[in-house]
């Protein structure tokens, strides 16, 4: 077997299969290292040692371009510094949350009828205004050809289209819509989310701060409105500490009042598209749901399945014309199939299902992972949850219209 010299040199040659063969060698080091730099961090720091390692590996190994490591020593010095880098991001991420967060976090069970109203940030569980930082790093918009294939079933042609996105976020639906539709407005409930939009759109949409649920514009104003990926954050449910077992259900009060709303500021005949995740898609889906399983049912719990979303439609006044599966489509683009991602804090700030877990679920889920990457399994387990994904989709679409 080649000892870490010869691999560092076979790295430094851009052998494609070195960097895999490198970890098994060195992580016992690079844990005691890591183990070392978290010693000197204050005692409330969330940071694992495993995410550590793995975070610093994959940034020393991935970003070498041929960088000479003279001896051994001189990798495990070198791996010292993103070790360094990765502490200093993580306090400062942690200390945004400490400004912000007494504003924007609210106790779970409130008896307020909309809690929503009462919030600062996006989400009844995720802090977008942390996460807007690394979000668009692991996240893309899918399925943009199917809401224009709805937004086309109207009379109206879409390139002379007014088109709300309700909980734009950062504006990636938006920007790939821009081209193919006449008139782009969005809204977002997250300062955060709608900086990184601003940035990105200019001036040619008009963004709102506000919520979904109760928008300011007047009375059937667009010919198109689309929803992505946001239901699950309207209502409440179990946090952390609860066990879903024991959640009563809400009934969606937070949702059928978004739906009324959309329909409010409809024109007559106008397109509606729910893009949303069912409950078998969130269990099976995704690779990594898996590993966090009763964090999948805390985030079930906070959101209609199929059935009972299209009979909240139906009630408001919607048609359904289309329900439509994205079997091709996949949230985190580039970055979901990392293997190693779990064990990444900005990885996980891509789905906000990870906010849902116990530290207790995430060191579990953790530990799976790097046991997985060192004994050679984690492939074969990967494609096995891939091959579940491929006939569920993770995603999907429902196209109406108000009558």
């Amino acid at each position: 077997m080649p000892d870490v010299t010869q691999i560092l040199q076979l790295i430094e040659d851009c052998d494609a299969q070195a960097a895999e063969k490198l970890l098994p060698l060195v992580y016992e080091e690079l844990k005691k290292l890591a183990a070392v730099k978290m010693a000197a961090e204050r005692d409330d720091h969330t940071l694992q040692a495993t995410a550590l390692v793995h975070e610093a590996y994959l940034r020393l190994v991935g970003a070498s371009n041929g960088e000479n490591w003279n001896s051994r020593g001189h990798f495990f010095a070198a791996a010292a510094e993103p070790m360094r880098r990765i502490l200093v991001e993580s306090a400062r991420r942690k200390q945004r949350i400490a400004v912000s967060g007494a504003a924007g976090r609210k106790l779970f069970g409130s008896a307020a009828p909309f809690p929503y109203l009462e919030k600062t940030t996006m989400s009844q569980f995720a802090d977008y205004a942390v996460a807007s930082d690394d979000y668009d790093s692991t996240r893309v918009p899918i399925g943009v050809d199917a809401i224009l294939r709805c937004f086309a079933r109207t009379d109206v042609p879409p390139r002379e289209q007014t088109v709300l996105e309700a909980g734009c976020g950062t504006g990636n639906y938006l920007q790939a819509l821009r081209p193919q539709v006449g008139s782009l407005f969005g809204i977002d409930f997250s300062d955060g989310m709608l900086a990184q939009a601003r940035a990105k759109l200019g001036e040619d949409v008009e963004l709102t701060c506000g919520s979904i649920l109760e928008m300011s514009y007047e009375d059937g104003k667009f010919d198109g409105i689309t929803c992505n990926q946001v239901l699950h954050h309207l209502d409440e449910g179990p946090s952390p500490a609860d066990d879903p077992a024991e959640w009563k259900a809400s009934g969606s009060p937070n949702v059928t009042r978004f739906i009324n709303e959309a329909y409010r500021v409809l024109k007559p005949g106008g397109a509606f598209v729910l893009n949303t995740t069912t409950h078998e898609q969130l269990l099976d889906g995704y690779w990594w749901a898996d590993l966090i399983p009763t964090a999948m049912v805390r985030l079930s719990c906070r959101m209609p399945d199929l059935d009972p979303l299209t009979q909240i439609l139906a009630a408001a006044g919607f048609e359904i014309e289309l329900i439509e599966a994205d079997l091709d489509g996949i949230l985190q683009g580039a970055s979901y199939l990392n293997p190693t991602g779990p064990l990444n804090e900005a990885w996980r700030a891509g789905d906000s299902t990870w906010s849902l877990a116990t530290e207790t679920e995430l060191t579990a889920a953790g530990e799976r992972v790097e046991g997985m990457n060192l004994d050679g399994t984690m492939e074969a387990w990967l494609e096995a949850r891939e091959e579940k994904r491929r006939s569920l989709g993770q995603s999907t679409f429902i196209c109406s219209r108000k009558v």
